[in-house]
């Protein structure tokens, strides 16, 4: 399972959509096409690593559960 919400933690992840068609102004998710950016400490983070962290583990866990 990938990291969910990483702008909770000032992380940023750039290009997860990308618009296919200028004159449709489709939304296609970005799936290998087109790199993907993510910049670590872009903002003000809400949380603090440690506690996004653990909150990751324990939202594994439950995804594993199921």
């Amino acid at each position: 399972m990938k990291q969910k919400n990483v702008k909770y933690v000032g992380d940023i992840c750039g290009q997860k959509y990308y618009i296919e068609n200028p004159m449709s102004h489709k939304l296609v998710k970005n799936r290998g096409q087109l790199p993907k950016y993510y910049v670590s400490d872009h903002h003000k983070p809400i949380v603090d690593r440690e506690t996004f962290n653990k909150a990751q583990e324990i939202c594994k866990k439950n995804y594993r559960r199921l």
